[in-house]
């Protein structure tokens, strides 16, 4: 048991938040990568209101709002 807890805490922990830290990383640089391109694309959609897209900017912009109350 005592081997299997040493292998968890000092192997398989580590290892799992290292990979959860890569993912949040990359895709981050994604982001950063892409930025405008993304911005144009949720602003065609948008406008357009292709999909349902102007009701979910505005409530996610009504949720960053309301955040501070």
């Amino acid at each position: 048991m005592k081997k299997y807890l040493n292998y968890l805490f000092h192997e398989m922990l580590p290892a799992l938040f290292k990979g959860i830290v890569r993912f949040v990383m990359e895709t981050f640089t994604v982001v950063k990568l892409y930025f405008w391109w993304l911005a144009i694309l949720i602003a065609v959609l948008y406008f357009a209101d292709i999909g349902g897209t102007k009701g979910w900017v505005d409530g996610v912009f009504r949720s960053i709002k309301n955040i501070g109350r």
